[in-house]
């Protein structure tokens, strides 16, 4: 019984993550994906840096991929990615100095692994509850799945009415970007550049999140 209670509410907060990720002026999932990213690495570097386990696999992949080294290198913590890749470089120098071949560096990356697993998650959930008309209401009010997102959840959704639904959505939020940078360009025309800038203003960032995904990007 106690199981069963710990399931619904490890559940219950993956759909509540997504109802608050759908505020945020990004694509819920590429949001959380981010999110729970960032804070895997800040508990790295501050928690795991230690841990036999994790160094093991952290050696085995010779580091994180080229993304996720990048990330660490601007948000990590330098101790912590100087013990990581000091053990990684004693790792490369034995390998050299016996002639061995490795894989590419960063293959097996472990961000890249919780990622998967993340995403998956987040994605079940909104499969899970798109049905509900409440979930649809919040969504409607939000920036909408990035491109990416959208067809891979489009085609795994249940019902042909679910899929209407939120290829429509999508179809109306790209009309909306359309109409804005449409706006946008032609107030930099110097005709009209005295009515200054509205909602449009910043929709040639959106768009580009929109299309790109702020995950994938």
């Amino acid at each position: 019984m106690r199981k069963n209670s710990k399931n619904k509410s490890f559940y219950d907060s993956i759909y509540f993550d997504l109802l608050d990720a759908m505020k945020e002026e990004s694509c819920p999932i590429c949001f959380l994906i981010q999110r729970s990213e960032s804070q895997y690495l800040d508990n790295l570097f501050y928690e795991l840096v230690s841990d036999p386990g994790v160094r093991e696999k952290l050696r085995k992949s010779y580091g994180f991929c080229g993304k996720h080294a990048k990330l660490a290198k601007r948000t990590g913590n330098p101790l912590g990615i100087a013990i990581i890749y000091e053990d990684i470089s004693l790792t490369l120098r034995e390998k050299i100095e016996k002639e061995k071949e490795i894989p590419l560096p960063g293959e097996g990356c472990i961000i890249c692994k919780l990622v998967a697993e993340v995403e998956e998650r987040y994605i079940q959930s909104f499969l899970k509850n798109f049905s509900k008309k409440n979930f649809q209401n919040l969504f409607r009010k939000s920036f909408g799945l990035c491109i990416h997102h959208f067809f891979y959840i489009h085609s795994r959704l249940s019902t042909q009415e679910e899929k209407r639904v939120l290829k429509e959505y999508e179809l109306q939020k790209l009309d909306e970007y359309i109409s804005q940078l449409r706006e946008f360009i032609r107030k930099h025309d110097y005709r009209y550049s005295h009515e200054g800038f509205g909602r449009e203003a910043t929709c040639w960032k959106k768009i580009v999140d929109k299309i790109v995904g702020n995950y994938l990007s």
